[in-house]
C-alpha cells in the first residue's frame, strides 16, 4: 500500500500533488516485512517544505500503520550509524523499534525526517527478493493456538506470520478464536480453548494426513492439553510446538505427557510475562526439546500498545528465529505409515 493510495482515497481520487509520497507501508499480518535493510530504497525530504507534506501524511495513516524505516542520532558533532528498523503509528506519536534493540517514541511533529529518520520507499515487486516457491496442497493441518487478547484475538502478528509461512509450504493453517472464552472464569477458560482444539480436529474434511498443533501463551497450554493419547492417535497429530507458552504442568497439575513425535517449546529469555524455568522444567519432564531465544531488546521492554516485545516475538532477532523453527517442524514432521 502506498500512502498516496489512502490519501487519493480521502479526496476522492485526486490527491494534492505536494501531498503525493511513495512510502512502504508494510501488512501487519507478515512481520517479516517490517524491517528496512541498506537495500532500500529512503524518501529523504530535500526542502521543509516536502518534510511537512511528510508529516501530513503520516498524520493521515490509521493506527497501527507500519512502515520500515532507518534511524540514527547525533553525538556530539557526528552522526551515528544508521540502525535499520520499523515504525508503528499510534496516535500523533511514533513507536520505533531498531535491528540493535533500541527503541524511541516520538511526536510526529517533533522528528527530524532529513537527517535523522528516513523512510523506505515502496517496494517494487522487481527490486523484492523472491518469496518462497508455494508448494501445492499437501493434506497436511497445522492448528495454531493465539494467546490471551481481547481485541485482536487470532489476529496477532506472530500467528498471522506464521499462517503465511505454513500456507508457502502446503500446510492448511487453522486460526480458531478464542476471544469468546474469555468470558469464563480461568478454569472455564481453560477448558472450552482445549473443547475448541477438539471441535477444529474433529470437523477437519477432508481428513488431514498429519497434524502440528502450535500455540503462543495461553494458546500454547491450551494445544498441550489437546494432545491426549486418543487424539493423537485419532487426529493424526504428529506435532506440538509451544511459543512463549504457558507451562500447563504448574497451571493446569498436567501430569502426563503429549505422545506426540516431535515436541519443541520456545521461549524467549527476555519474556517478561511468562519465566523461562517453568518451561525448562516442562520440557526436562517430557524429554522435549527446547530452544531458548535471546534478543537485542532488554526484557521486559514493551511496545506502543504495551505488549511484551520479547513475549509476543516482535523484535526481528525472535521473529526471524521462530518462523525458521516452526518451517522446519513442519518440514520434519515425520509421516506416519498411516499417512500415506
Amino acid at each position: 500500500m502506498c500512502i498516496r493510495d489512502s490519501i487519493n482515497a480521502e479526496y476522492g481520487g485526486c490527491a494534492p500533488k505536494e501531498m503525493e509520497v511513495d512510502l512502504q507501508v508494510c501488512d501487519a499480518f507478515h512481520a517479516l516485512d517490517w524491517w528496512s535493510g541498506p537495500s532500500d530504497e529512503y524518501h529523504i525530504p530535500a526542502t521543509q517544505q516536502e518534510e511537512t507534506a511528510l508529516k501530513a501524511h503520516l498524520h493521515t495513516l490509521p493506527n497501527g500503520a507500519c512502515l520500515p524505516c532507518r534511524g540514527r542520532d547525533i553525538a556530539g558533532t557526528e552522526l551515528t550509524k544508521w540502525d535499520y528498523g520499523y515504525l508503528v503509528k499510534r496516535g500523533s506519536r511514533l513507536f520505533f523499534l531498531y535491528e540493535s534493540g533500541d527503541m524511541e517514541n516520538f511526536r510526529i511533529d517533533w522528528i527530524n525526517f532529513s537527517e535523522l529518520v528516513h523512510l523506505a520507499r515502496r517496494r517494487h515487486p522487481e527490486s523484492m527478493p523472491s518469496p518462497p516457491e508455494s508448494l501445492g496442497p499437501t493434506g497436511n493441518v497445522v492448528l495454531l493456538a493465539h494467546g490471551f487478547s481481547e481485541e485482536d484475538g487470532p489476529n496477532y502478528a506472530l500467528i498471522r506470520t506464521l499462517e503465511h509461512a505454513a500456507e508457502q509450504l502446503g500446510w492448511r493453517a487453522i486460526v480458531p478464536d478464542f476471544r469468546g472464552t474469555y468470558a469464563y472464569g480461568s478454569a472455564r477458560g481453560r477448558s472450552e480453548r482445549v473443547r475448541a482444539i477438539y471441535e477444529e480436529l474433529l470437523c477437519l474434511e477432508p481428513p488431514a494426513k498429519r497434524v502440528v498443533l502450535v500455540g503462543h501463551s495461553q494458546g500454547g497450554a491450551a494445544a498441550a492439553h489437546a494432545c491426549t493419547d486418543r487424539v493423537v492417535s485419532a487426529q493424526r497429530v504428529r506435532g506440538l510446538m509451544m511459543l512463549g507458552s504457558e507451562s500447563p504442568m504448574s497451571h493446569d497439575g498436567m501430569d502426563w505427557t503429549p505422545q506426540c513425535e516431535q515436541i519443541h517449546i520456545v521461549h524467549a529469555l527476555g519474556d517478561n510475562v511468562i519465566g523461562v524455568d517453568e518451561l525448562r522444567r516442562c520440557a526436562a519432564a517430557w524429554q522435549a526439546q527446547m530452544t531458548e531465544l535471546e534478543s537485542t531488546v532488554p526484557k521486559g521492554a514493551a511496545d506502543c500498545w504495551g505488549d511484551d516485545i520479547n513475549h509476543d516475538f516482535l523484535a526481528k532477532d525472535l521473529m526471524v528465529r521462530v518462523v525458521e523453527l516452526f518451517r522446519d517442524c513442519l518440514l520434519y514432521t515425520s509421516p506416519s505409515p498411516r499417512d500415506s
